[in-house]
């Protein structure tokens, strides 16, 4: 009898040919978040089996790790009656409950029982030796029989996973990082997705100081801890900012900026091999958020854009940056550049035909080449 961390995936079941792939990438990743505290790691039959030093971090680490679906602390015996028994025992012996349900799942066929017909026998069993009372639906306590071919699992909690897919199984993106609400909980929705994410911000400087920037850092940590290493360039764009607010209109400032982040995080992504960019735009939320203005914005870019938060209204998103744990970073107060290029009476409908007109005499792709020459590389790993 050992104790182990049972870790269910959900979605990968699906993949047919693709499976063992995906499966392999999520015990990989597995393996990365847990390091020195992992004694072994193995599958088995839908299912990955850890042994870990710390249960503590163990917990912590697999809440936030796309793949997997949910996770328990089990104990794992051979699957034979009188072991499931014993460990079935000890487990409940450590419990305070009073009345309880046994749930049975039997993957292995050539258990002599069927999953009911060992959900009554345990369930009388425990009741006599405990002195405590079956009941199938009012129960103080669930306990979890799972029956594979090499081994049996007994446990009585399910901790729920981000479940999707594992990080890097389907490619990479470059997120624009503006150190809001929404830029930050966006990326996760797509880490969940299998995509790895490098990020791109541009801060209201001309130099960077960690200082100045400790907040988009301090959210680049956070979302580190969901895909265990992350890449931040940060542009200084003072000056670019002067040349617009000096020869863009008022009302335009914005989408001309965003377009030259847009053209800016292209060239980025031909650099980091990316197959697309991510924003955190929700439709309507602000003037830069049209239907008509992210059309111009996104005109900008040669590869594909990606928005998760599209259809999220803005309590939709605070709630996932708390579940997240971003809200209490990403709200604090920021100096982020829509301070200064924001104008008072924004467009709400620009055309398309007078943003180019405009970014031909700012040389607009020329600048954005000179953002990438200056930009600022920081790693993270957790």
């Amino acid at each position: 009898m050992a104790e182990v961390v049972l870790i269910h995936h959900s979605e990968i079941a699906l993949k047919g040919k693709n499976r063992r792939f995906f499966e392999e990438k999520l015990v990989e990743n597995i393996s990365k978040a847990l390091r020195a505290n992992l004694r072994s790691i193995r599958r088995t039959e839908n299912r990955i089996v850890c042994k870990v030093k710390d249960k503590q971090l163990a917990f912590d680490r697999l809440l936030k790790m796309p793949g997997v679906a949910s996770f328990s602390f089990a104990l794992s015996t051979e699957p034979k009656l009188e072991a499931i028994k014993k460990a079935l025992f000890k487990l409940a012996e450590q419990q305070s409950f009073e009345s309880f349900r046994i749930t049975v799942k039997r993957s292995w066929k050539g258990f002599p029982l069927t999953s009911l017909e060992l959900s009554k026998l345990l369930g009388k069993e425990l009741a006599e030796k405990l002195n405590k009372k079956v009941s199938l639906k009012n129960f103080d306590r669930e306990f979890f029989v799972e029956i594979c071919k090499r081994n049996a699992f007994i446990y009585c909690e399910k901790h729920s996973g981000l479940g999707g897919l594992p990080v890097n199984s389907s490619g990479k993106l470059i997120a624009l990082l503006s150190a809001g609400i929404d830029s930050s909980v966006a990326p996760i929705l797509l880490m969940k997705r299998g995509c790895s994410i490098t990020f791109l911000h541009f801060c209201n400087a001309n130099d960077i100081f960690e200082h100045d920037v400790a907040k988009v850092l301090d959210i680049v940590r956070k979302l580190t801890e969901f895909q265990l290493e992350s890449k931040l360039y940060i542009v200084p764009s003072a000056s670019e900012q002067r040349q617009i607010i000096a020869y863009v209109p008022e009302k335009l400032r914005m989408l001309i900026f965003r377009r030259l982040i847009i053209k800016t995080a292209n060239l980025l992504a031909k650099q980091e091999k990316a197959s697309g960019l991510m924003v955190g735009d929700s439709i309507g939320q602000v003037a830069s958020q049209t239907l008509a203005n992210l059309l111009v914005a996104y005109e900008a870019s040669e590869i594909p854009i990606y928005a998760p938060l599209i259809g999220f209204n803005k309590l939709e998103i605070i709630q996932l940056a708390e579940r997240f744990g971003l809200y209490e970073i990403a709200k604090q107060p920021y100096a982020d550049c829509c301070s200064l290029i924001a104008s008072k009476h924004p467009e709400t409908n620009a055309k398309l035909e007078e943003l180019k007109a405009i970014e031909k005499n700012l040389q607009l792709d020329k600048l954005a080449k000179a953002c990438v020459a200056k930009a600022k590389l920081f790693t993270f790993k957790i």
